[in-house]
């Protein structure tokens, strides 16, 4: 399956195996996602907030990714914004090389039968990642890797990455994750060499790397550079300080040029000259449908 560039990082555009089950397989396993991702989540490792002092606010990464905006999202943007405002400047940003095919089935298996015995799902999921993919008319099996493209993927790639989140200290930094993407809010640019190095570390144990093209670190500095995390680019900026008001720093976000680009293109593809022959209400609908998930996904407050 192609996977296009999208990045500056990736010159060519690299290809990824897909996964794609029959109705009845697809319902099954989804069925057995809904029934292991509240077990998960009872588990999840809580995110502090200095917003909020007196509520907990639980990260759950992607455990519950079924909506367009989903409040572990919002969660993990605000923690940003929280811990920028603590005084953590220096961030770590990095994403996990190839996560979704590298996370071993054994280790994987492992860490869900933690949370889960009942064998009739044991064995649903052992034989969704055994199932292999077809390449050229032939079957591969591997030993590594969640399906792509499968529903229950997200829910067990993050089941795996939970153990990153229970080993991980916060004196070592704040460590934000979503799925295979994550950054940690450190203090100082030695804090994030050493939380870079004990995040490289942990990776490794569960047989995992960060992505080197995109592992770095950024100095939130008024004028400086941002970066981006969950479809958003993030930087130090300064108020304007109206009505009298002392102008403060403070972490902005607005949609990334990535998201803004893939917005771009799929308005392109819905209004493009070969559909002057549908309906215009159509068109329209189409339209709209996609305008209302962009405004979910980035929401004007």
């Amino acid at each position: 399956m192609p996977k296009p560039p999208g990045a500056a990082w990736r010159a060519q555009p690299a290809t990824r195996r897909g996964s794609w089950t029959t109705q009845l397989d697809r319902c099954s396993i989804n069925k057995s996602g809904k029934m292991i991702r509240p077990w998960f989540r009872q588990a999840a490792v809580p995110w502090k907030t200095t917003a909020h002092p007196d509520k907990s606010i639980w990260g759950e990464s992607s455990l519950h990714q079924t909506g367009v905006l989903h409040s572990g999202r919002v969660d993990g943007l605000q923690v940003l914004i929280d811990e920028c405002w603590r005084g953590r400047r220096w961030v770590v940003e990095t994403d996990i090389a190839s996560c979704f095919s590298a996370i071993p089935h054994e280790k994987l298996m492992e860490a869900v039968e933690e949370r889960v015995c009942d064998q009739s799902v044991l064995k649903l999921l052992r034989a969704m990642l055994r199932a292999g993919v077809m390449e050229d008319g032939r079957v591969q099996r591997t030993v590594a890797g969640t399906p792509q493209g499968g529903v229950v993927s997200p829910v067990m790639c993050n089941v795996y990455l939970h153990r990153l989140d229970r080993a991980w200290d916060d004196g070592e930094g704040v460590l934000v994750r979503f799925a295979d993407d994550l950054v940690v809010m450190c203090w100082s640019r030695s804090q994030a060499e050493q939380a870079l190095e004990r995040l490289t570390e942990l990776l490794a144990g569960l047989g995992l790397e960060p992505k080197a093209a995109k592992t770095r670190i950024v100095h939130l500095a008024e004028g400086g550079e941002g970066f981006d995390f969950l479809g958003f680019h993030h930087r130090l900026v300064r108020s304007r300080g109206r009505n009298g008001k002392k102008p403060v720093a403070f972490l902005a976000r607005w949609p990334a040029d990535k998201a803004m680009q893939h917005a771009r293109d799929r308005i392109r593809e819905l209004t493009r000259r070969s559909r002057l022959l549908l309906a215009p209400e159509w068109i329209v609908e189409d339209l709209n449908q996609f305008l209302r998930g962009l405004g979910r996904l980035f929401p004007v407050r």
